[in-house]
């Protein structure tokens, strides 16, 4: 699901909610998942226990803003 050409929030949300590391990266990794402020802090709490998710979640051009100094925290 996660590589589908579009996700809607709904879905995105779910599996950035309930997705394992793995479907978290493709997720990320998918230009056409749309994930809700609430969806990337999500993906950005996960992304504290996981560097290969923090890099990832760090190179999304639709990441909002203010979650910018959470993913930071997230990488040192």
């Amino acid at each position: 699901i996660a590589s589908r050409a579009e996700l809607s929030e709904a879905v995105a949300d779910a599996l950035a909610d309930r997705g394992n590391s793995d479907t978290i990266l493709k997720l990320i990794g998918n230009e056409g998942a749309r994930l809700s402020e609430l969806g990337f802090a999500k993906v950005i709490n996960r992304a504290g226990s996981d560097r290969a998710i923090a890099t990832a979640v760090s190179s999304r051009k639709d990441l909002p803003d203010e979650l910018q100094p959470f993913l930071k925290l997230a990488l040192e």
